[in-house]
């Protein structure tokens, strides 16, 4: 892991992967209000293998609505940060977050940086009380697809 990641809290979101799907973040007031929807949606852990590293790292979230399933799913890429670089997908599913399905609820003091393409940079900070985050991929816990788990 990259030592710069160290100093970074919080989540990044890629504006401009979210336009290509077509959600409405042509402004601040949009994205915020997107950051608003991610943030009820997410359920994080500190500490916890793996999951500790969500903390630490930038998270570039992509928003995916599968018509008639009542949910959206979240695909994540762990991006990795360095002073002449920017940021660059490095990990895949492999590092996202421990999921618990059974103790859904849990309060959690982060940051989440909200950007515009990486131009320009906004920060919130409070607690959170977190729901389940659901991902478009294979569980890697048990090995099923979390489709079964809805």
């Amino acid at each position: 892991m990259n030592k710069n990641n160290k100093n970074r809290r919080g989540l990044v979101f890629d504006t401009y992967n979210l336009r290509k799907k077509g959600f409405p973040v042509n402004n601040n007031k949009n994205l915020i209000k997107l950051g608003n929807l991610l943030i009820k949606n997410l359920i994080l852990y500190k500490g916890l293998g793996l999951s500790s590293i969500q903390l630490k790292t930038n998270v570039q979230v992509y928003c995916i609505y599968y018509g008639k399933i009542p949910c959206l799913f979240w695909n994540i890429v762990i991006s990795s940060y360095t002073k002449c670089r920017g940021y660059a997908n490095t990990e895949a599913c492999l590092s996202i977050p421990k999921i618990n399905f059974r103790g859904m609820l849990r309060y959690c003091n982060c940051s989440f940086y909200f950007t515009d393409s990486f131009k320009n940079l906004n920060t919130v900070t409070r607690v959170i009380k977190a729901l389940p985050l659901f991902i478009h991929e294979t569980d890697h816990l048990n090995g099923y697809c979390l489709l079964k788990y809805l």
